[in-house]
């Protein structure tokens, strides 16, 4: 029997209404909420156990558009992918606090398997994987930067200028190449509490581009 998926409006503590996944008719921050609670959660339970202000990731309040881009494209993966689902209502980026579901896909079936808090990847060892990260060359990378940026190293002169001049090419190339791989690894996130939700392929499909574009409207 599969679990019913959908969006719906959830109360926040801040006096407003937001769009939220709801999961058999209860928001996600609800789940959250009372495995916080029950667990004593100490990275996330000195918030006083309150999660109901956070925010969908994938919003158009986030601050990034590379990182409301990366959101969409991991629930489109094939792979089982710890996917952000939520996001510290503050910061509104992938900085801060960033709450996962692991999803798995069958041919008939998605599964919701657990949440978990991101940990954060190394930013050192992500700018190895920007411009500079030839093995993710098109043949118009090689094209335009075969002779110059396919030879150079994080913190050279031409990098820096590179990637101060296309901050947000940069980000995309790193979270395409390094950010993505990272999160379909076991140790990309600190599990919080199982969910164990399974839903129709179809009907989620049809559930995550409507949460495309509600949340993008945030």
């Amino acid at each position: 029997m599969y679990n019913r998926i959908e969006i719906g409006m959830a109360d926040t503590p801040y006096h407003y209404r937001q769009y939220m996944w709801f999961i058999d008719g209860k928001p996600l921050t609800a789940y959250l909420e009372e495995m916080v609670k029950a667990e004593g959660y100490e990275r996330l339970y000195v918030y006083g156990g309150t999660m109901s202000g956070l925010c969908p990731a994938g919003s158009g309040h986030m601050l990034f558009a590379y990182e409301r881009e990366f959101v969409w494209r991991l629930f489109d993966e094939e792979e089982a992918v710890c996917v952000p689902v939520l996001i510290c209502e503050d910061d509104l980026d992938l900085s801060c606090i960033v709450v996962v579901v692991k999803v798995r896909k069958t041919e008939n079936a998605v599964y919701w398997d657990y949440l978990g808090l991101l940990n954060h990847w190394d930013e050192k060892t992500a700018e190895k994987y920007g411009i500079i990260w030839t093995e993710a060359y098109t043949e118009e990378d090689w094209l335009e930067y075969g002779e110059t940026l396919a030879w150079e190293r994080p913190g050279s002169s031409l990098w820096r200028q590179w990637t101060g001049l296309h901050w947000e090419e940069e980000q995309r190339r790193r979270y395409q190449n390094f950010v993505a791989p990272y999160l379909r690894t076991e140790g990309c996130s600190e599990k919080i509490g199982t969910l164990n939700f399974c839903f129709d392929r179809q009907e989620y499909e049809k559930c995550v581009k409507q949460a495309g574009e509600l949340f993008g409207n945030l």
